[in-house]
């Protein structure tokens, strides 16, 4: 079985909520054209359009059959709702859920779902958290890689942390531009999403780990998208870094935290797959895709990718395709 464990989904009444408040935020979604696609506008700037697979099940359905793909993870991707009031993103959350629910709930040999919580204010948060999931079955929860800008190490969000260690859900992290004139100068070439994402994932990790969140809540689960942005790549760094100029980690060696996340495989080349698994082990890898994202064929491009791992037999690919993901989502395959 093939899970997608990377993939998202915009209900149109989510769009439509952010489409009537027209320009009131930065952040807007607008129609050029009677027939024309919606497009997604950060700062004055366009980020993309919403094609059907965006948001037509039936659309992704047939996409996902087209790429041997058996279920789909779904969870919100930007804009998100941190750039709203809290009331606002309180309601484009409870939007979301209740969308989704309905989608799985049609689809449940299909789709499963993650929450999403308004984590500008960490009591709704948790509120629609626990209603997520008796009401709506979420799987698990989105968490981006800053809220607002701010980091998801700050010491208010310690409460939110351990709801969720105590529903044993896992965290989805996922990147999300930065706001300010910080987010507008990685729009150039586009490396919002080919740089800054992967920094972002980078940081909120790192951050994560030396704040010890992770001894402080043993057993909490955490995913993080595209393959960790660089985290495989520059643990030792961090590592021996965080030793030599800021002094002795209270919790031991950071390295062996850092291997407590779970990492999706999204990596576009099969080469830097390949040494993560090598790294952390094929059990920490989930295939993922970021549907709708970059093309109809990266579903299917993403699976080359895990095939094309020279390191992996197939016990091991059977864990990163589904079981893994099985696991953590509590998917019956």
């Amino acid at each position: 079985m093939r899970i997608d464990a990377h993939a998202h989904l915009y209900p149109e009444r989510f769009l439509n909520l952010i489409e009537a408040q027209g320009e009131k935020y930065p952040i807007q979604i607008v129609r050029p054209g009677p027939g024309e696609d919606r497009k997604l506008i950060i700062s004055g700037k366009e980020f993309f359009s919403f094609a059907p697979d965006f948001f037509d099940v039936d659309v992704r359905l047939s996409e996902m059959a087209e790429s041997n793909v058996d279920m789909q993870v779904l969870s919100l991707a930007p804009p998100m709702v941190y750039w709203a009031e809290p009331s606002l993103g309180l309601e484009l959350c409870r939007i979301f859920n209740d969308e989704i629910a309905v989608i799985v709930r049609r689809h449940p040999h299909k789709f499963v779902a993650l929450a999403a919580v308004p984590l500008q204010d960490v009591t709704s948060a948790i509120e629609e958290l626990t209603r997520a999931v008796e009401e709506c079955d979420a799987r698990g929860v989105l968490m981006p890689t800053n809220v607002g800008g701010q980091d998801i190490d700050a010491p208010h969000f310690e409460p939110f942390y351990e709801a969720v260690l105590e529903k044993d859900l896992p965290i989805f992290i996922h990147p999300i531009p930065r706001a300010g004139p910080e987010g507008l100068r990685m729009r150039d070439y586009r490396l919002d999403v080919t740089v800054g994402f992967a920094m972002d994932t980078t940081i909120a990790a790192a951050r994560i780990v030396l704040s010890g969140i992770f001894p402080r809540l043993q057993g909490l689960r955490i995913i993080l998208s595209h393959l960790g942005g660089t985290i495989p790549f520059l643990w030792g760094r961090l590592s021996d870094g965080f030793k030599m100029f800021a002094g002795e980690w209270e919790w031991g060696d950071p390295t062996d935290f850092f291997r407590q996340f779970y990492f999706d495989a999204i990596s576009y080349r099969p080469e830097p797959l390949e040494y993560a698994i090598k790294l952390v082990g094929a059990e920490r890898i989930l295939y993922g895709s970021d549907d709708p994202f970059f093309g109809e064929d990266n579903m299917r491009h993403c699976a080359e990718n895990v095939l094309a791992c020279t390191c992996l037999d197939a016990k091991a690919r059977g864990k990163i395709f589904g079981e893994t993901a099985a696991r953590l989502f509590r998917i019956d395959i």
